[in-house]
């Protein structure tokens, strides 16, 4: 809650994080509770107050995850490990900012401001 006032206080409007898969950035939780299906069941409390109705299973997450929330130190390593230096082989990388010609993301506009 703590969060939301202080957005509120900057004046931060809200809107859509999700990918252009309509996959989650923001989790407020560890990947596990997004990751790992359950059985059918009642939706989780935590995903009672999602906007969007959240994904579960393997394709929950977009590949481009900003935040997840309660990660323990040790799971810190492990995700850091994970996300920034285990490569499987013959792995090359998707996004390139600074080649147009490589790079599988959207174009970026710079928006100037009026004079």
């Amino acid at each position: 809650m703590a969060l939301g006032k202080c957005m509120e206080t900057m004046e931060v409007e809200l809107g859509d994080t999700r990918d252009e898969k309509g996959r989650q950035t923001f989790h407020p939780f560890p990947l596990d509770h997004y990751v790992i299906r359950t059985p059918p069941r009642r939706r989780p409390w935590f995903m009672i107050y999602d906007f969007y109705t959240p994904i579960e299973g393997p394709g929950c997450c977009s590949d481009f995850a900003v935040s997840f929330h309660y990660i323990r130190p040790p799971q810190m390593y492990v995700l850091e490990y994970l996300t920034h230096h285990l490569r499987a082989y013959g792995y090359r990388y998707r996004y390139h900012p600074d080649d147009k010609t490589k790079s599988n993301t959207t174009e970026h506009v710079e928006v100037q401001s009026p004079t």
